[in-house]
């Protein structure tokens, strides 16, 4: 199909552009939070599935695009390491003091 050079103005191709970008963002944060969600489930631990995976249950799709990326930080390290920092046994390092670490203390004290 051939298309004459006005039938594109400048506005409408930003406006694609920006659909595009915006599809693309939404995309990036279905895969971040269907990745924590599948993180967060199977553990290997029935208390880690229950507690971590509830709480992206809950939570998961009020996240903003930091969130989840702190998120799936978070959910790499053992089960053992996550509690402590949750359980205040343990401070996390520093590049865990993040908002979610503290949403998840909220969360596992009102499930607990």
């Amino acid at each position: 199909m051939h298309f004459p050079h006005s039938f594109f103005t400048k506005n409408s191709l930003i406006f694609i552009l920006f659909l595009i970008k915006i599809y693309l963002m939404n995309s990036f944060l279905f895969l971040s939070l269907k990745k924590a969600l599948y993180r967060a489930k199977h553990r290997g631990g029935k208390e880690a599935d229950f507690l971590l995976g509830g709480f992206v249950d809950a939570h998961g799709t009020f996240l903003d695009e930091n969130e989840l990326i702190e998120l799936n930080f978070i959910l790499q390290h053992d089960d053992d390491a996550i509690f402590s920092w949750l359980n205040l046994n343990q401070k996390p390092p520093i590049e865990l003091k993040t908002t979610i670490l503290e949403k998840l203390k909220k969360h596992i004290k009102t499930v607990t």
